[in-house]
């Protein structure tokens, strides 16, 4: 109404002046300042607007038959008399054609230097307000009366119909957007709008002072009449989005962060209005270049940013994000670098709310520079996890994407479905504190909000290459989440185990192997479940390990024990280590199966199954090896324990069926093929299996039992044999040996087999060389305590009964023998032998009540019956060899079926022996003679016995290490005659030929080896008394007429030490 009111005074003017000025116009504006009050006037009666104009002016339009009328300072008054607005100058161009026809018809309207108020309110509502100069409120109707007018079409009929076009020239614009709470002003607007019957179209030049900073924009303006929208695409550069955040009331929200995004844009906007200035369409093409990003609380830092390029939608239904892109710039500035491309839409619901879709690729991001690109405030569990444990290399490409629902004004997002997958290389993976981080890395990863899937295809751990690996992250929509890995491995067994043996997990230690010191290559597959938190205990992490081991070789794993060419299959948990395979040990090709617990409260903490073959080499090298009681291959079956307090032990099973077996102390031997098994338990001192805490063998013939302790160089410390059957002999013994070697044997049981040392003690055919005589003089006392029940002496059932004794070697002498044994028939007799020092000499004492059951029942002489038998015998004090002289005396017995008697009698066919030759015995009163007993044997002189029937002398030499005899003397029959003869004074002697000869008497030799002697006899001697053989024999004789003594044999001197020569044992 204000326009109208105007263009009616400014009628009344031109009606009354058009035909006095028409000719004035042609020559230029024509000043009508006079009229001015009557313009007013006009103006003021017909409405509640009021005008005052300072200066009017009329003149010809510049195009077409038009007049055009200016106005100078043009104020607006209410109905109180306040200013509503200000027209510093209003023109009008009318149309000459149309005044001469009586009407006003304005076909220009131009407004210089308005000031303008833009406001958009909350509701939605457009007002565009002419304000005065000191305006402070919303201003007036007068731009809007303007715009309807030429938003109708070109009719003569209406005021404005003739109206074409409405020019805004440097205006001061103020734009108040209400509902984004955004302020701003353009300082200078220029505004054309031309009508035609389409509708309108115009352009738009403004000055826009965005928070001090001054920018130049266009717009393209239309409106199309057929529809009633109205468009307006506006061009602009050199804009920063902090700019626009200077110029928001609204503290946060999209445009106050814009405020951290300080880059220069430039671009389009596109936006379709509908006829009441709602939004209907917005269309946002921007592109920027160098700047940053600065984003509090949602960036860490700012983020540099070398190019942008943004096209989005927004409309009634929702808003379409088309793409951005971002590309970041490369290290130290260098192009390409990272990029970023964003993908989106927020449709519209029937509940206001929005439906949400989000699509980002990221590509070329350095996983360090990761920190200032993500924001804090995205995904902030998978964030965290990954800027903590992913360092190095890249991320080639990420991609995410989000689906979920937002109110009306998109403040809050909940998230239905979310998914991320990830592509990077060249990674540094820490998969637990503390262990050895993964390196070289490359993968994929992929996220649906709740889970973090990490698979590595490539990178390596130490120098173990890395195969398909995966780590899962769960429960990062909970608020607890875990860490799920599996990493397949390959490479040398000494990382593997360093990898297993790094805190906090020790696993390696645990079972005693030092990560450096094994040899081979593993296959490994390593898992680990653990739940993510910020101080992780051993206790809260699940282990798994699955090995394949191959060529290992390790030292130390048991006591001495060194490993090779071990193909092995390796199990590990949090319990504990099971190990399945072969391997060789000291070189023994063995199968193992080891299980190791790790608990401290587990019974037993390390189990390790065996089998294998074990050759001597086998034996020797695990100190083992006793060749003087196995040879040969032996099966083992064994098991070592060490327990909760660290006690180790062996149980071992042995198949000794292809071994060669020997006792040779005991004269036993099993020879390979026949069966035979053993048992063993072995416990551990220091770690060295020294204790063999119980044995067992079993073969044909023979079973043992017992323990052994061995010393720290494994020799025997302590033997003890509980049984030991074999044979005859079943007895149980302990043998100690002290540091020196020094050896004490206790034995005893119901029965012992002596005859394999009487064997052993029968001693060689040759005198022992002089290295043997040092090595015998330097072996270790030997020390033997025995008491049996019986004693089996020979064949043939012989035995002698309860026997008990004690024998002390030192060196190569045996020092002291005591020896008490029963003897014939119910045991009624009894021997005794003792061989003990006696000052600086040596005393020999045997004594038997029954000598000839002793003599049968030990298988010296089977031919002696009965009589008391007293050996006696002492050595020089000095004698370095130890002759032992003495004398025996035997009384009442008689001798029965002897071989060597027999022959000598029937050679000295001798009458009246038919009973003896038919196996009556011959009865002797006594014996007497003298001895010399040495290292060889025993040379007798002066032996004389005599009966009823018979006398008999002997002298030589029994040599036992020959197993020889070279004996001589005289048999005289029918003693009690000749001694009658010899007991006749003076011619007893003449007659008998002195003692122990006889009238009628023969001379015998008895010679040759102890199982074949050969006898002789000289038999002239049976027809001559005995003073005719002294004449004739050539044997020789002392001064008294007797035959000399034998003397013994000198033997070599006794080296140092005191070491009998002799090879044999036998006591002396």
């Amino acid at each position: 109404m204000v326009v109208l009111e105007l263009l009616a005074g400014i009628l009344l003017v031109v009606l009354v002046t058009v035909g006095l000025l028409s000719w004035r116009l042609s020559r230029g504006p024509m000043p009508i300042s006079w009229f001015a009050p009557y313009l007013e006037q006009a103006v003021n009666a017909s409405g509640p607007i009021r005008i005052s104009v300072h200066k009017v002016l009329l003149a010809k339009a510049p195009k077409g038959a038009t007049v055009e009328i200016l106005a100078d300072d043009v104020v607006l008054t209410g109905t109180g008399g306040a200013t509503v607005a200000t027209l510093p100058e209003f023109r009008v161009a009318l149309s000459v054609p149309a005044l001469l026809h009586g009407r006003l018809a304005p076909t220009r309207i131009v407004l210089v230097r308005p000031r303008l108020n833009a406001i958009r309110e909350v509701d939605g509502r457009f007002r565009l307000a002419l304000l005065a100069d000191d305006d402070t409120d919303d201003g007036n109707d007068f731009m809007a009366d303007l715009l309807t007018a030429l938003k109708r079409p070109p009719d003569p009929l209406e005021p404005l119909g003739a109206l074409t076009k409405l020019v805004v020239s440097e205006a001061r614009l103020s734009v108040d957007n209400r509902q984004l709470g955004l302020v701003w002003s353009a300082p200078r607007a220029d505004i054309t709008l031309s009508r035609d019957r389409d509708g309108i179209s115009g352009t738009a030049q403004l000055v826009v002072d965005l928070g001090g900073h001054m920018t130049q924009m266009s717009a393209d303006l239309g409106y199309r009449l057929a529809a009633g929208t109205v468009s307006a695409v506006a061009h602009f550069s050199g804009v920063s989005p902090a700019d626009l955040a200077r110029v928001t009331r609204a503290s946060d929200g999209v445009l106050a962060a814009l405020g951290g995004i300080d880059m220069p844009l430039a671009g389009t906007i596109a936006l379709d209005l509908a006829a009441d200035f709602s939004p209907r369409i917005l269309d946002v093409a921007i592109s920027g270049t160098a700047g940053t990003v600065t984003l509090p609380g949602r960036l860490k830092a700012p983020l540099a940013v070398a190019n942008l390029d943004l096209q989005a939608r927004l409309e009634p239904g929702g808003l379409t994000l088309t793409h951005l892109n971002l590309a970041l710039p490369g290290a130290n500035g260098a192009a390409p670098g990272s990029t970023v491309a964003l993908t989106g839409k927020a449709t519209k619901r029937d509940d206001g709310g929005y439906k949400v879709a989000l699509s980002t690729e990221v590509k070329a991001v350095p996983l360090n520079g990761l920190d200032a690109l993500w924001p804090l405030d995205a995904l902030p569990k998978p964030r965290a996890w990954i800027m903590q444990n992913l360092s190095d290399g890249a991320f080639d490409k990420v991609t995410f994407s989000l689906e979920g629902a937002a109110p009306a004004d998109l403040s809050d997002l909940a998230t239905a479905h979310m998914a991320a997958s990830f592509a990077f290389s060249g990674a540094t993976v820490n998969y637990m504190d503390g262990m050895p981080k993964v390196k070289d890395v490359g993968g994929t990863a992929t996220f649906d909000g709740g889970h973090l899937g990490i698979e590595l295809t490539r990178g390596h751990l130490l120098d173990l290459a890395l195969g398909t690996s995966h780590l899962d992250i769960t429960g990062l929509d909970k608020t607890s989440q875990r860490m799920e890995m599996t990493l397949p491995v390959s490479g040398p067994i000494s990382s593997a185990l360093t990898v297993i043996d790094t805190p906090p997990l020790g696993y390696a230690r645990k079972v005693g192997l030092v990560p450096a010191a094994v040899g081979g290559t593993a296959d490994m597959t390593l898992r680990f479940d653990f739940p993510l938190v910020a101080t992780l205990k051993m206790d809260q992490v699940k282990l798994g390990v699955q090995a394949r081991l191959r060529n290992v070789a390790a030292d130390g794993l048991v006591a001495d024990v060194r490993a090779t060419d071990g193909d092995l299959t390796l199990v590990l948990d949090n319990k504990g280590m099971d190990t399945n395979g072969t391997a060789r040990l000291n070189g023994m090709p063995a199968r193992i199966l080891w299980r190791e617990n790790f608990p401290e409260e587990a019974p037993i903490g390390t189990r390790v199954a065996l089998q294998a073959t074990a050759s001597d080499r086998d034996r020797q090298t695990f100190h083992l090896d006793f060749p003087e009681w196995v040879r040969g291959p032996v099966g083992v079956s064994m098991v070592y324990t060490r327990d909760a307090r660290h006690n180790e032990t062996i149980v071992a099973d042995l198949d000794l069926t292809r071994s060669a077996l020997a006792v040779a102390l005991m004269d036993w031997r099993k020879v390979p093929g026949t069966a035979a098994s053993g048992h063993v338990e072995v416990g551990f001192e220091q770690g060295r299996p020294l204790h063999v805490s119980r044995f067992q063998l079993k073969s044909d013939g023979m079973e043992a039992s017992g323990s052994l302790d061995l010393k720290h160089n494994f020799s025997i410390g302590h033997l003890a044999v509980d049984r030991y059957r074999q044979g005859n002999t079943d007895l149980a013994m302990t043998v100690d040996v002290d540091d020196a070697g020094g050896m004490r044997v206790k034995a005893a049981g119901p029965s012992m087999d002596a005859r394999p040392f009487r064997r052993s003690a029968s001693g060689g055919a040759r005198a022992p060389t002089e290295a043997e005589l040092k090595a015998l003089d330097a072996r270790p006392p030997l020390d033997i305590d025995f008491s049996f029940d019986r004693v089996v002496t020979a064949g043939g059932g012989r035995e002698i009964g309860a026997t008990k004794g004690r024998f002390v070697r030192r060196g190569r002498n045996w020092r002291s023998v005591a020896l008490d044994t029963r003897v014939g028939k119910g045991d009624a007799g009894h021997l005794a032998l003792r061989y003990v020092p006696d000052g600086d000499a040596m005393a020999l004492t045997l004594t038997s009540d029954d000598a000839g059951a002793a003599l049968q029942q030990l298988d010296v002489l089977d031919h002696l019956r009965g009589g008391k038998l007293v050996v006696k015998g002492r050595s020089t004090p000095g004698d370095p060899h130890e002759v032992v002289a003495g004398t025996l005396d035997v009384t009442d017995y008689q001798v029965v079926e002897a071989p060597v008697m027999a022959r000598l009698l029937s050679a000295a066919s001798f009458q009246g022996f038919s009973d003896f030759m038919s196996g009556s015995p011959i009865t002797f009163a006594k014996l007497e003679g003298g001895f010399h007993w040495t290292d060889t044997g025993v040379t007798f002189h002066d032996v004389r016995t005599s009966g009823a029937a018979i006398g008999l002398t002997m002298e030589g030499e029994i040599n036992m290490r020959q197993s020889s005899a070279d004996l001589q003397g005289t048999i005289v029959p029918f003693s009690t005659f000749n001694k009658l003869l010899g007991a006749i004074p003076l011619v007893g002697d003449l007659l008998t030929g002195g003692e122990g000869q006889g009238l009628l008497s023969a001379t015998y030799r008895v010679k040759g080896p102890l199982d074949d002697l050969d006898v002789s006899v000289n038999p002239l001697a049976v027809l001559a008394p005995g003073f005719l053989r002294n004449l004739f024999f050539l044997s020789p004789t002392d001064e008294d007429g007797k035959p000399e003594k034998p003397v013994p044999k000198k033997r070599p001197a006794k080296p140092a030490g005191g070491a009998d020569p002799s090879a044999s044992d036998t006591p002396k």
